[in-house]
């Protein structure tokens, strides 16, 4: 029932998809690019406070949309109905207040509603609808999501700041913000647009999804990073390894 509301570009929080689907995917977009001297424009986001910020009411209006039974949002929302909560201070508890917002945090439900409300947001921004993105495999692809990480990607900087402006517009709608701070924008060419530059930091190296990518879309520098990820660690093994009183 969850993963058939998902586009394809969605990944994370969901257990038929793994964060090496994503990787590869990012990969060769970027490789099929320079391989081809197209510029490409990457950008790397993620919301601010995830789970305290989905509207409830909202969230069972949006299930309702995108197909999900009236029993099972009945039962979501009986979840959570009459939520509330207090504040510890210094001087005791503070009076009870109703919560409708925000997923509970550890709850096994939280991650998939977040992508549900995620999703909406996306298809309200009308990316699927747009000409903006890189085609792989015939399909043009313009954004790639792994949990609260969003990644949108075009091969020029209109195109881009377009697409950023749709995400960030249809999110405030939905409660939710993108972190402008630690938005890092990346490119193939240098970044001309200082309008875009404002939208988020130009860089020429980004880790995504633990994985450092370059503008060059080489892999070396990523093979180099693992190897010396792979000595540090067995460094901080040596005087074990060593040790005469191991039994």
């Amino acid at each position: 029932m969850w993963i058939g509301s998902f586009r394809t570009c969605k990944l994370g929080f969901t257990r038929t998809e793994e964060l090496e689907t994503t990787l590869p995917t990012f990969a060769g977009s970027w490789k099929k690019q320079v391989e081809f001297q197209k510029p490409i424009y990457f950008s790397f986001s993620h919301y601010v406070k995830t789970f305290d910020c989905v509207d409830h009411s909202r969230l069972w209006q949006d299930l309702q949309k995108m197909g999900v039974t009236v029993h099972l949002i009945c039962l979501l929302r009986n979840l959570y109905e009459g939520q509330e909560a207090t504040v510890r201070t210094g001087h005791g508890l503070t009076y009870c207040f109703p919560l409708e917002k925000v997923l509970r945090q550890g709850c096994i439900l939280s991650p998939c509603l977040f992508s549900l409300y995620a999703e909406c947001i996306m298809r309200k921004a009308g990316l699927d609808e747009s000409s903006a993105g890189v085609n792989i495999a015939g399909k043009r692809i313009n954004n790639l999501r792994y949990a609260d990480d969003t990644t949108l990607m075009a091969e020029s900087e209109v195109e881009l700041k377009k697409c950023l402006t749709r995400v960030q517009d249809e999110s405030e709608k939905f409660g939710l913000k993108l972190n402008v701070k630690k938005t890092k924008i990346m490119a193939s060419c240098p970044i001309k647009s200082c309008s875009i530059k404002g939208q988020g930091e130009a860089v020429t190296d980004f880790l995504f999804l633990a994985s450092k990518i370059t503008p060059e879309g080489d892999c070396s520098h990523e093979i180099r990073r693992r190897l010396l990820l792979g000595k540090t660690a067995m460094a901080s093994l040596d005087r074990l390894v060593k040790s005469r009183d191991l039994r």
